[in-house]
Order: structure tokens, then sequence, then C-alpha cells
């Protein structure tokens, strides 16, 4: 279960408005896509109360399949890509880099933090790294009149597995479809200043 597809009662939903479903063409959707917005933030911020994963490098991960005037259904998906350590509020300390995980906080021995400088055209992002032989996944070297050690990047539990042990699919459908009404009621308001 890497995603969950949220499709909506939209004649339940129309009839306590009043409205039918070809009067609010572009409407509809409109709520739907705010709704799945808010599902992918609400699903960002459990997945951290768990962890302790930032919802920022979470939300990148998680992706919304938008509704369209043909498609009345969203779908929040979460990619397998793995997340950095740095990311669940790591903090060097002696032995190691202390990080925060399901249980608690681990240290994960030898490691340490690192600004590289040329990932990023931005400037430097900040990695927890560990030097190892015979690595396969090289970065670069820290210091090339040092250790012929290379450096690799140290990654936590990925986005999918997080979603698929901390989010119950029917709370989630049922959070989604308690905002869908009022995202379409707020969207027949907003509708009103569009057309006068």
């Amino acid at each position: 279960m890497n995603q969950i597809t949220v499709s909506v009662d939209l004649n339940k939903a129309l009839a306590k408005l009043g409205k039918t479903k070809e009067e609010l063409t572009k409407e509809v959707p409109r709520a739907l896509n705010k709704v799945g917005d808010f599902g992918r933030t609400w699903v960002a911020r459990r997945i951290r109360e768990m962890y302790g994963a930032r919802v920022g490098a979470l939300k990148k991960r998680l992706e919304v399949k938008r509704a369209t005037s043909n498609s009345t259904m969203i779908t929040i998906r979460a990619t397998g890509k793995k997340i950095n350590w740095i990311y669940f509020d790591a903090r060097e300390v002696v032995g190691g880099v202390s990080v925060k995980d399901r249980k608690g906080r681990k240290l994960i021995q030898d490691a340490f933090i690192v600004t590289l400088n040329d990932v990023s055209p931005n400037g430097g992002n900040k990695f927890v790294v560990k030097r190892m032989a015979g690595s396969r996944h090289v970065s670069r070297r820290i210091n090339p009149k040092g250790s012929d050690l290379k450096i690799t990047l140290l990654s936590g539990p990925s986005v999918a597995n997080m979603f698929r042990t901390t989010i119950r699919e029917d709370q989630l459908r049922k959070v989604l479809r308690d905002r869908f009404p009022g995202e379409l009621a707020e969207a027949i308001r907003s509708l009103k200043y569009r057309t006068r």
C-alpha cells in the first residue's frame, strides 16, 4: 500500500449544495485537488509524529495525482526513495551521529555530518556520511591528501515504508472525505466573486 486513492460521492455532496455537476465543472476538481494537497500535508505530519523526519523532506516524496474535469478522484502516492539521516534531527555526538527514530534517538557509529558544496548549485547541503572501504556509493573524498577511504551517504527508512507502517487507509479516506464538502463550498463561494 504505497498509494491511497480517494473518490467522493459527488451526487451526495452536490445535493447538499443544491447544484449539479454540470454547473460546477471547474470547482469540483479544484476542491478535490485542495483536498489532495491537504492530504499530502496530513500524511507528512503523521509520519513526522512517528519517525521524527522533517515534513518538507517527506512532502517532496509524496505525490498527489490530481483530479481533472474527467476524473473525480485523487491519489496520494509515496515514492520509494530513502531520505538521508540528516532529515531525522541529526546531531553529531561523541562516537557518531545521533538521529531520531521510531523508537527514540539512536546512534549511528562512526558517522559524521558534512557539508558538500558541489552537490547543489545553491550552496552546501548537509548530509550524514560514513567513511567505508570498498564503498559502492562513492560521493567524493573529503580531503584529497588524507585517507583513501571514500564517504558514503547514509539513508534512513524509505518514505514508502514509513507511509505503509504509519498511515491507516480508512483513517485517511475519512479525513479527506470529511474535508471535501467544505472545500467544495469554498470553491463555490469563490466562484461567485470571480463571476462578478
